[in-house]
């Protein structure tokens, strides 16, 4: 049983892990020996590292493998290379080739217009934006995908039974201006639409506004975190002067990139964001930590540099605002540390509130390396820390201001009248008499 637990978990923890990989994959290709090539990049760019032996012992095996993933999840559980559980071995180039355009460096690609969510054992439609391909040809949110055929013939079938977002990604993604046939699962019946593919951000997250109850509010939900995450965010959140960001089961991304979401709802350049450990390259083979601290002023340097910091800091909070964050236990890495920083930031006369339960508590970042075409390695690059009085997350999770456990595992079903934390949500949105105007989205 605690080996089948430990597998398990280990499984859970590849998904993540190669969900990372796909936004932040590195194309170099290194030449030589496997094995040392493995333990090269391990000691060059990780923060821990085990035993030198057992490790290039675990390489080889795991070149072997052949980007089989049950076999390198049995490497994983191991000793060996790794010092992190979200450290370990992934497929190589000539695995996951297909899913490297998923982003670029714009994070731009061609597809039908639908952000996916892994929930449970099943990958369904988590954003499906409305002024996208997919939702003018009739696909919804909550739809799984079971079937993609392209004009030549080409068909990925059974994507409905034991599949990882990837896998699925990779069926939608082709040059822009041809045509998918796409067909869905919703309600227990079967549904066929054909796509026209348009090049755009992956969206990650989906926004619409709602009148519950008598309050009228922006529902954000935040699906997993790209280089265009935070910005969609913010676009989403200046929509409303009230707005509920439902970041339950997030499985993260790269800390930096929610920044901009950050920002607007800070109240000074000199207010702390986060503070960021990595290896210091001045001394190679040494794994002490080099601390950088990253204030909004400097932020505001490095993504707005046109921009008047009045236009954007403090824009977000203050009375007549109302921002409350939903997060649980599945929420883990880059939206952590977003709550957090919510939460530090706030000022008496803010109304940010975070609900739900406890996070995952994980503040350290991964970044995928390839060894061979058919061995990658994902190794923790960087740890972070929130705020002036660097609060650590890893290990210790974001705790709520309001513990609401979930009341329903359906996706379908988040954001009704069934869902617990988000009625919850709404029921500490203000009325109409109290509520101010939305304001502009920063440029």
């Amino acid at each position: 049983m605690v080996v089948f637990d430990r597998r398990r978990k280990q499984m859970s923890i590849l998904k993540a892990v190669i969900a990372s990989a796909i936004i932040f994959l590195s194309s170099s290709v290194f030449a030589g020996d496997a094995a040392q090539k493995g333990l090269d990049i391990i000691r060059k760019n990780g923060l821990y590292f085990g035993d030198a032996v057992q490790c290039r012992q675990n390489i080889e095996t795991a070149d072997r493998a052949r980007g089989n993933i049950r076999k390198l999840i049995n490497i994983n559980a191991g000793p060996g290379c790794f010092g992190s559980p979200y450290d370990g071995f992934i497929p190589g180039k000539k695995k996951i080739a297909t899913f490297v355009k998923m982003v670029r460096d714009d994070a731009r690609v061609a597809s039908i217009g639908v952000g996916l969510v892994q929930y449970g054992n099943d990958v369904v439609l988590g954003a499906v934006p409305q002024d996208g391909p997919a939702y003018h040809a009739g696909i919804r949110l909550g739809d799984q995908i079971i079937k993609t055929e392209e004009s030549s013939g080409k068909k990925c079938r059974n994507l409905d039974y034991n599949k990882q977002v990837a896998q699925v990604y990779a069926c939608l993604f082709g040059p822009e201006g041809t045509e998918l046939t796409v067909t869905v699962k919703r309600d227990g019946k079967k549904y066929e639409y054909s796509v026209v593919r348009e090049a755009g951000p992956l969206p990650v997250v989906s926004f619409t506004t709602m009148m519950v109850n008598g309050r009228k509010f922006g529902y954000t939900r935040s699906l997993q975190i790209t280089d265009s995450t935070g910005e969609q965010m913010v676009g989403a959140a200046f929509r409303n002067p009230n707005n509920i960001i439902d970041l339950r089961g997030n499985s993260g991304g790269d800390p930096s990139s929610m920044t901009k979401a950050m920002l607007p709802f800070a109240h000074s350049i000199d207010d702390v964001l986060y503070v960021v450990g990595k290896r210091d390259e001045k001394k190679p083979g040494s794994y002490d930590l080099v601390k950088t601290t990253y204030t909004v002023g400097d932020k505001l340097a490095q993504l707005y540099p046109d921009a008047r910091a009045e236009d954007i800091v403090g824009t977000l909070n203050g009375p007549g605002r109302t921002t409350i964050i939903l997060m649980d236990k599945k929420t883990i890495s880059a939206p952590e540390l977003y709550a957090e920083a919510l939460k530090q930031l706030r000022r008496s006369g803010d109304n940010i509130i975070i609900i739900g339960e406890k996070s995952a508590g994980k503040s350290e970042a991964q970044r995928p390396f390839i060894v061979t075409e058919d061995l990658g390695v994902v190794l923790t690059v960087a740890r972070y820390w929130v705020g002036e009085n660097e609060t650590l997350i890893h290990g210790e999770g974001v705790e709520p201001d309001i513990y609401v456990k979930n009341s329903t595992d359906s996706f379908v079903e988040r954001g009704t009248e069934k869902d617990a934390p988000f009625m919850k949500a709404v029921s500490l949105m203000p009325l109409p008499d109290t509520q101010v105007a939305s304001a502009a989205a920063p440029q």
